[in-house]
């Protein structure tokens, strides 16, 4: 199994990267997916894993 580290540039290329370069040219291709549940965690702390599933199907992202 792989080590789970993540490896951060100290002098970034870009300031800012838009959702549809992080989508289609750095492959992340669930990011929005994963931004709702946290949107859905942060905005529900004391939620079960199941009631923060239910809250980031309803979570609007529309800029995705």
């Amino acid at each position: 199994m792989p080590a789970r580290t993540l490896k951060m540039a100290r002098n970034p290329t870009f300031k800012a990267v838009g959702i549809r370069d992080i989508i289609g040219k750095y492959g992340a291709v669930n990011f929005i997916d994963v931004l709702a549940d946290f949107i859905a965690g942060i905005n529900n702390p004391g939620a079960s894993m199941q009631e923060l599933l239910w809250q980031s199907k309803d979570t609007l992202i529309p800029f995705g």
